[in-house]
């Protein structure tokens, strides 16, 4: 599924950016970083609990499924009005027109928490990845049929609109069809089952706030320091990277259940008989040596990469592509750290980690832009990648093995 997604997505990247620029790529990549933020401010963690409880009962009807939908609502109406009040200086009128349109995502976006939380939980990862890369393909063909007929920018992003609207129409139908007695439990619906999942997710909330700005730190410091071209030359080279550290992720995303269900501890991941392999090693070390790869094939074929789907203009992005690249080896490292943390209910720990790393990145990349430009950019990137290992590891090690 991931793959698969990325692969499409891909080719709406390079749409994007043969039709508008690097100019509107680097729109595009400003308005979808704030937006993601967004996104997983207002989820506040609640795909994670809910994939939690899910994943251990195998149930529906006894999840807090309406209340964690009222709590997402109120979120997103918090993060909507900021959006409307904030001034956004640094960028154009029509990249904020953009923003404010678009912004509207995160209304079907917290129907699809629900709904993917669900399907995660039962493990029916099949209908999970035919929702998934049928929503990439209609965003790819409509992208594909908009530009034909003259769309730009705003219009791009009215349309990115409607994808999600329709996708999560589909995602609830889907589950409505696939998993049994799932729905809206109305008699768990009440302020003290919201405040409890408002308290339960806040830990998680943080860390995948923290998270997520450190994953698009480049993107909102460029937003902010540098032009909407410089925007667009590194979101073409982390477009690369993302796609291949999606694979990873939907390895972790496929174990999560898992880990939930069996209830593994977060000590040595040793099993009582020694005699025998360790499940959490095995998949570790296959994460790692895909990482290593990745990083050679990505450094590899970074211009003819680059050149294929971006087109002239991007020379700049080969170089930050060939950087970027080594950053998929500690990402292959800390995402299971990361998860297995997190599944132990150890999230303030990972929190405090990532928060410190970001903290650090952010400065170690804005000092590196003033002196060094883009290059300085993706090289600073990737210290806070290992810095990230580093935190981590320090974290599990505070815990006790």
């Amino acid at each position: 599924m991931r793959v698969g997604q990325q692969g499409v997505l891909l080719l709406f990247t390079a749409l994007v950016a043969r039709q508008l620029g690097d100019a509107g790529l680097g729109q595009l990549a400003w308005v979808t970083a704030v937006l993601y933020l967004g996104n997983i401010f207002s989820s506040w963690g609640l795909d994670t609990v809910l994939l939690r409880q899910i994943g251990a009962e195998r149930r529906t009807d006894t999840v807090p499924l309406a209340s964690a939908l009222l709590l997402e609502l109120i979120l997103v109406a918090v993060f909507m009005v900021a959006l409307f009040l904030l001034p956004f200086s640094g960028q154009s009128s029509q990249t904020i027109f953009g923003l404010r349109l678009y912004a509207w995502v995160l209304l079907p976006l917290a129907v699809l928490t629900l709904t993917s939380a669900a399907l995660r939980g039962y493990e029916r990862m099949g209908w999970l990845a035919g929702l998934t890369l049928g929503t990439a393909v209609l965003q790819v063909a409509g992208t594909a049929v908009l530009f034909a007929a003259g769309g730009e920018f705003i219009s791009l992003m009215g349309w990115l609109l409607a994808v999600q609207i329709i996708a999560a129409g589909a995602s609830w139908w889907l589950c409505r069809r696939v998993l049994p007695n799932f729905g809206l439990n109305w008699r768990l619906l009440s302020w003290q089952i919201v405040r409890q999942l408002a308290n339960v997710g806040f830990w998680l909330a943080l860390l995948m706030v923290t998270a997520v700005l450190l994953q698009r730190l480049g993107i909102l410091l460029l937003g902010w320091l540098g032009t909407t071209a410089q925007t667009g030359q590194l979101a073409a080279a982390l477009r690369l990277v993302e796609a291949a550290r999606l694979l990873p992720g939907a390895v972790m995303g496929a174990m999560f259940p898992l880990l939930a269900r069996r209830g593994l501890e977060i000590r040595d991941w040793r099993l009582e008989n020694e005699d025998r392999p360790s499940p959490i090693s095995s998949y570790r070390w296959g994460l790692l040596a895909y990482g290593f790869l990745a990083a050679v094939g990505l450094m590899l074929l970074a211009r003819p990469l680059v050149m294929f789907l971006f087109g002239e203009g991007y020379e700049t992005a080969v170089s930050l592509l060939r950087i970027l690249a080594w950053g998929i080896v500690p990402f292959t490292i800390s995402l299971p750290l990361s998860v297995e943390l997190v599944v132990a209910g150890q999230e303030k720990p990972v929190l405090l980690a990532t928060f410190v790393v970001l903290l650090g990145t952010a400065v170690l990349t804005t000092a590196a832009f003033w002196g060094y430009g883009l290059i300085g950019v993706a090289v600073g990137l990737l210290i806070g990648e290992w810095l990230l290992v580093i935190g981590l590891y320090g974290a599990r090690h505070s815990l006790g093995r």
